[in-house]
């Protein structure tokens, strides 16, 4: 399978919602001169895994629909954690993008963080959120950690720590994400003089980039930590990736994660399609609504088609 051609989501994001008209077909035929192979569905992904460690997924988000309203009850406040690794021409299997957008070490101009529809800028930019902190005195992998905070209309306060991985390092973020799933990475960061938020001890994980593991067929499965089944809880978990469901899955069953939103296709994993979820997720709507807010706002921006756009996106197993 090639990677490349699996990663045309910064040029041809309309492809995944598109219609199937000869209209379109012409307009295709006549955009590439070369014949193109014909995207596959991605294969299994073959991993080690210990058999003899109790298998363990949620069925379904009950228990964690349950646990966010007990923390909303209890004025406790709820915490995203979105790791976004930068795009990045050199070092990642995508069609290349333009020097700025595509340099994986300078987060400003990056494609998925400081352009336009990037995290950090078009979050900075909403009226809903406010940026109450930017950390560039950060360690490797991380090139830069910004915090925005919320205020729900029952006053509960909503946190979203985005962390910006160097796009060389992919096989970092990947495995930071799905540790963090499983229970297996805490972290120790601090917000507003509260420690220990983030990671693991987030409510729901984030993975907002190129999809790494078609890039790398050797990161194995994390187990999640708890061995006793009634001792776990779940997470809910998002990928605005390509093709995620595809490749995520298998992972989450093993972490013991939620696929609340993952996608069935190319698509550009820009910061609106985030903010369409989180504006229904901290209202603790069921994953149905969840997911279909995401459809919406691709197409608000993408301009391709409701219906395409709503398939684009799946939530559960």
């Amino acid at each position: 399978m090639s990677f490349k051609i699996l990663s045309l989501c910064c040029f041809f994001t309309f492809i995944s919602c598109s219609s199937t008209s000869n209209e379109l077909e012409t307009k295709l035929q006549n955009t590439h001169q070369e014949t193109v192979t014909p995207i596959e569905a991605p294969k299994p992904i073959t991993q080690t895994f210990d058999f003899d460690h109790p298998t363990f997924y949620p069925k379904d988000r009950e228990a964690i629909i349950q646990r966010l309203k007990d923390k909303v009850a209890a004025k406790q406040d709820l915490i995203i954690h979105a790791f976004v690794p930068l795009c990045d021409n050199e070092n990642q299997g995508i069609v290349p993008v333009s020097k700025a957008l595509g340099d994986g070490q300078n987060p400003k101009t990056n494609l998925y963080w400081g352009a336009m529809y990037g995290i950090k800028n078009h979050f900075t930019k909403s009226s809903k959120w406010k940026r109450i902190a930017v950390h560039n005195d950060i360690k490797q992998p991380l090139l830069e950690r910004v915090v925005f905070q919320r205020k729900t209309p029952n006053g509960t306060l909503v946190y979203l720590i985005a962390d910006a991985y160097d796009g060389s390092k992919m096989r970092d973020c990947v495995v930071d994400y799905l540790q963090s799933l499983a229970g297996q990475k805490m972290g120790n960061i601090g917000i507003e003089g509260k420690e220990g938020q983030g990671y693991a001890n987030a409510d729901l994980l984030v993975f907002n980039g190129h999809d790494g593991l078609m890039d790398y067929n050797d990161i194995p499965y994390y187990l999640n930590t708890q061995e006793k089944e009634e001792s776990r809880e779940a997470k809910d978990a998002v990928m605005i990736a390509c093709y995620s469901g595809n490749y995520f899955r298998p992972f989450l069953q093993k972490a013991g994660a939620y696929p609340l939103v993952v996608t069935n296709g190319l698509m550009a994993p820009e910061a609106y399609v985030l903010e369409a979820i989180l504006e229904q997720w901290i209202q603790l709507k069921p994953a149905e609504t969840i997911r279909k807010s995401a459809g919406m706002g691709y197409n608000q921006y993408q301009k391709c088609g409701a219906r395409g756009a709503d398939r684009l996106f799946s939530t559960g197993w």
